[in-house]
């Protein structure tokens, strides 16, 4: 199995189906093979993009069972 990165950009695309990467990240996931990680940096830069994008978006409980090693 392959292990892949998932950096901000294209966790943004699977939520923004306008997203020029939508359809890339969908073909992505979409692989068995391929095992996705990513890191607590990425996840806080999400947090900031997504919460300019939607206002007052708050993700704390979003994180809550996510296991950070």
């Amino acid at each position: 199995m392959k292990v892949v990165y998932l950096d901000t950009n294209l966790y943004v695309a699977l939520i923004k189906h306008n997203d020029e990467n939508y359809s890339a990240i969908q073909k992505i996931i979409s692989q068995a093979h391929l095992s996705f990680v990513t890191s607590s940096i990425t996840l806080v830069e999400l947090s900031s993009v997504l919460s300019r994008e939607y206002g007052n978006l708050h993700l704390d409980h979003f994180f809550n069972d996510v296991d950070f090693e």
